[in-house]
């Protein structure tokens, strides 16, 4: 289905090459949630680290540090942003969306790099977010979780689990969940694809010991290889939370994490696919720390070894699902 979109009374092909409507646009809050990040407030300019919590002015851009960053819009919605990803948080703009009514969207122009969207409605209560990207093209995301890949001369849009329009001008067209369209000049259509299949995580059969609370070496998750990959992403949690993430090349399929404390951990993992968009995430998988308790008299290596008196032997510290 291919949608006419308007901001206000200005044709949306406008506001994509700049030209925002006073009447209809209002400043905008946004967010950092983490440090890491730095703040460029113009074009050249140099990029000043900030620390969570820090607001972004609507004049300059933010980008992400080299683990990513989160940032949270006026409205709730969420923006995930990988390692490296430019962004300029714009004024709202009045969206209508034909038949699904009118909302004052959040905007944000991608200047490169991955942007994930998680917006704050719901698929019955109205919101949204657009993303601009080269040019004329551009994305609403509109409920759910969407993906954008920005480059130079295209904007891959991904909608993993919502609702989302992808285009180029005022002509604009659905992209289904679970689908990606990849958007251009040439070709401002796009014809849907498949979203890359979710990695399978392999199972753990690897613990780390901790003598103490800290697991003495790393424990390692891994995954099979999906096909046309680009790259991964591993998250670590304990329980809800996360604790570790690593970024790892296309060749790699395994991801080691030390310093974890006694316990279980679930890892999961999702790839990037040739269009620099993601899959979903794999099933999680478990992770384990143990706990052990020397006895007296045992004798520690420098290299790590243990050596125990005779008759004794080592004892756990804690349940490992602490």
């Amino acid at each position: 289905m291919r949608t006419r979109i308007f901001v206000g009374v200005v044709a949306l092909a406008a506001a994509q090459v700049g030209a925002v409507p006073s009447a209809r646009a209002a400043a905008t809050e946004a967010t950092v949630i983490d440090a890491g990040g730095c703040v460029r407030e113009a074009s050249g300019a140099e990029c000043k680290v900030v620390a969570g919590g820090t607001m972004v002015a609507t004049q300059g851009s933010f980008v992400a540090g080299k683990m990513g960053n989160r940032i949270r819009l006026g409205d709730g919605s969420e923006l995930t942003l990988a390692p490296d990803t430019e962004v300029q948080v714009l004024p709202t703009l009045r969206l209508a969306l034909g038949g699904s009514g009118s909302v004052r969207g959040q905007v944000v122009q991608v200047v490169r790099g991955r942007c994930e969207v998680v917006v704050a409605g719901t698929m019955t209560a109205l919101s949204a977010v657009m993303i601009r990207g080269a040019g004329r093209l551009g994305a609403i995301a509109k409920a759910g979780m969407v993906v954008v890949r920005a480059n130079a001369d295209s904007l891959a849009v991904a909608n993993v689990t919502g609702k989302a329009l992808a285009g180029s001008g005022n002509e604009w067209g659905d992209v289904p969940p679970g689908k990606v369209r990849v958007v251009s000049k040439t070709d401002p259509k796009g014809a849907p694809r498949e979203l890359t299949a979710a990695p399978i995580s392999a199972p753990s059969r690897d613990v780390a010991v901790a003598v103490g609370a800290i697991a003495e070496g790393p424990v390692e998750a891994s995954w099979l290889p999906v096909a046309g990959a680009t790259g991964y992403e591993v998250v670590v949690r304990r329980d809800t939370t996360e604790v570790a993430r690593r970024f790892v090349a296309a060749n790699e399929t395994t991801a080691a994490f030390g310093g974890l404390e006694v316990g279980t951990y679930t890892a999961s993992v999702r790839a990037f696919d040739a269009d620099g968009v993601i899959t979903r995430w794999s099933t999680p998988s478990a992770l384990f720390v143990a706990g052990i308790v020397l006895p007296d008299g045992a004798l520690r290596g420098a290299s790590g070894s243990i050596q125990l008196p005779p008759g004794r032997s080592v004892s756990a510290a804690s349940a490992m699902n602490r």
